[in-house]
């Protein structure tokens, strides 16, 4: 073997030189060695910087390694077996602290399980025929997390239609597997789960199946130009090419063929297939509308990134869950809805826990491995959903219409939205019906059957820089009905025009060049009413289940969110069974007393008996704050080191195969 040779000074004696022999044996343990401690040292700094929420930079994380192993190689007094002390010492301490904290957080996780009270299904949730049209094999879950296992749960017949296979990735037919295995875990059976079998996506010089004409053959990003999901579960038209013709049929046919009494789908956000999907589904359920005006669904529109995907990581921001969060002010990010107006969808109480892992839909997020959806289940999982109803009763569904100038076909196809290139990031507001510029009349008439009209609702173009001001709607009883600026989610007017077969609307002052109606809508006493629903909350509105006081607290002060129903809870019968523990309405607001180390179960029902709401209330556990410290850091620290991130890159392209 080769020998290396080191001066190492001169004896004591006579001041001779001597000579250290190294083999090249020798210098690779010092260099592997070395490398080994500097990773580790390098991780360690990685994870306590994480720790202080102070990141370490890629470019010091890389540093701090190479300086590390530089200076351990070179350092002469640090010898072998120094090194591979220190080396096993901080390995085997880490090794052993973090079984130890397994072992505690293994033990204490099931005891933060909700203790939340068995109450009867909520009336939205039962015996309904339930339909979700989702872009992607993950988007269900995005958009109806906590969801879906309610209305199976309550006898509700549930199918998902997922228009893409996902095959961007080359992961097609894993995720149909994938999304039959969550979907089981929701009560919802294979046979009432289709995939399309459209293209994921789109190649960067090409043109999205939306905006293609009629029967031109669209390859996706993957290539690939007709439909299929998986050997043992065919697309929905296995083979089918891919045209825009052809998809807007296939979940026309869909629509048509299930007949949902409700109905979920994804709304315009970031993401150009869920943009396609949402605009899609509006004009096919536009045009079964028009044919068939009896049928009058309940339909929820909602967003799987700002509310979901994208949303903060928040699961253990607070002792008690807190509710979606507004992601960006007044209006969502299509323009039209408000953020106000959503409708909101409790959990069910038994499926949740502080441990983010002994929660249903983390166990549904796991199933989705090629998505690694677990990691995002702390934005996923709220205290409630959002959606936002988009009224299907109106009696302008097949009228006549006559517009003084332009086209006036948008005005009752249901579409609020519409972009003539996806592609190209056009903005979608192109669903307007528009006076041509000279028209003086600018009116647009509608002819239905007698029907006794008691609300108008008018939709303003989307665009922030086109707007009516001031409008005008004449019946032909004389009525006139003077209208303001208008809403992009619609401005009601209520009017009083029994047997009615029609009235002219007159846009009379405006701002921009594509100023106009993207919907009129009307409709005959009440309607598209949803069912009722009460859910009790804590004072900042957060949807409660198994509410837990903080340390020094005895105190809870909650208040009533009402859909279709009263939230004056006044008007509601309290009681509360708990020994020590008391509850009162006072000033408009549900005060709970629980001394500590008590707990007490509060109920709140309306006067008929039919409508009502339990709350768990009780104090923060030991349990509670060690799970949630270990858990946090795990969600919100471990996920911003440059240790994850390479892990993750190597799972998804060598574990996963990503392409």
């Amino acid at each position: 073997m080769r020998v290396l040779r080191a001066k190492s000074g001169h004896n004591a004696a006579g001041g001779m030189s001597l000579e250290k022999k190294y083999t090249l044996w020798d210098v690779l343990c010092r260099i592997v060695q070395s490398v080994f401690l500097a990773a580790e040292i390098t991780v360690l700094a990685d994870l306590l910087f994480a720790a202080g929420e102070k990141p370490l930079p890629r470019a010091a994380f890389w540093g701090l390694f190479l300086a590390a192993a530089a200076a351990l190689s070179l350092w002469r007094g640090f010898t072998r077996k120094g090194r591979r002390i220190v080396f096993l010492s901080i390995a085997g301490a880490a090794v052993l602290s973090a079984l130890a904290l397994f072992a505690a957080w293994s033990a204490a996780a099931p005891k933060t399980a909700y203790e939340a009270p068995e109450t009867e299904p909520k009336a939205i949730f039962s015996e309904k025929r339930v339909l979700a049209v989702v872009p992607h094999e993950d988007d269900d879950l995005n958009l109806l997390s906590g969801v879906t296992g309610q209305f199976t749960d309550a006898g509700s017949e549930v199918y998902v239609v997922f228009v893409s296979t996902g095959d961007a990735a080359g992961l097609g037919e894993k995720r149909v597997y994938e999304a039959i295995n969550a979907l089981s875990l929701d009560g919802v059976p294979e046979e009432n789960i289709i995939f399309l079998g459209y293209g994921d996506s789109i190649p960067d010089d090409g043109i999205h199946i939306y905006n293609a004409a009629p029967n031109a053959v669209t390859p996706s990003l993957s290539g690939r130009t007709e439909t299929h999901a998986a050997p043992n579960h065919e697309a929905y038209r296995e083979g089918t090419p891919y045209t825009r013709e052809n998809l807007l049929g296939d979940l026309r046919s869909v629509i048509e063929e299930i007949r949902a009494d409700v109905i979920f789908c994804v709304d315009y956000d970031e993401n150009i297939d869920h943009r396609a999907v949402t605009m899609f589904f509006d004009e096919a359920l536009g045009e079964i509308l028009t044919a068939a005006p009896d049928y009058d669904p309940l339909v929820l529109k909602g967003f799987t990134y700002s509310t979901a995907f994208h949303a903060p990581t928040d699961f253990y921001d607070s002792v008690n869950l807190l509710s979606t969060v507004n992601p960006d002010g007044e209006r969502m990010e299509n323009g039209v809805f408000r953020w106000d107006a959503r409708v909101r969808l409790p959990m069910d109480g038994r499926a949740l826990s502080r441990s983010i892992t002994e929660c249903r839909s983390f166990a549904v997020s796991r199933e989705y491995e090629s998505q690694m959806l677990w990691r995002i289940a702390p934005r996923i999982i709220n205290g409630d959903k959002v959606f936002w109803q988009r009224c299907t009763g109106s009696l302008l569904y097949g009228a006549a219409v006559r517009v003084s100038s332009g086209s006036g076909a948008e005005l009752t196809d249901f579409r609020l939205l519409h972009s003539e290139d996806l592609a190209g990031r056009e903005l979608p507001y192109s669903a307007v019906w528009t006076p041509e510029s000279g028209d003086t009349a600018r009116e647009a008439e509608f002819t239905f059957p007698a029907a006794d009209v008691t609300e108008v609702r008018l939709y303003d173009n989307p665009s922030p820089e086109d707007n009516v001001l001031a409008a005008e709607i004449v019946f032909p009883s004389g009525n006139r009905y003077a209208v303001g600026t208008l809403d992009p989610a619609g401005t009601v007017v209520p009017v009083d025009e029994p047997d009615c077969e029609g009235f002219t609307v007159r846009l009379q002052e405006t701002e921009g060049e594509h100023a106009g109606l993207t919907e009129a809508e009307a409709y005959s006493g009440e309607h598209d009413v949803m069912p009722p629903l009460i859910k009790l909350t804590d004072g900042d509105g957060n949807f409660i289940y198994d509410y837990r006081l903080s340390r020094g607290e005895t105190e809870a002060v909650l208040s009533l969110y009402a859909l279709s129903a009263s939230d004056d809870l006044t008007g509601y019968t309290v009681t509360c069974e708990g020994e020590g523990c008391a509850a009162a309405v006072r000033d408009g607001a549900l005060s709970v007393t629980c001394p500590r180390g008590k707990s007490c179960t509060v109920t709140v029902t309306d006067e008929t008996g039919t409508l009502s709401d339990s709350v768990y209330v009780a104090h923060e556990t030991a349990s509670i704050r060690f799970v949630s410290a270990i858990e946090s850091y795990c969600a919100n620290g471990i996920p911003k080191t440059n240790l994850y991130s390479l892990a993750v890159h190597y799972y998804k392209h060598f574990i996963l195969g990503w392409e």
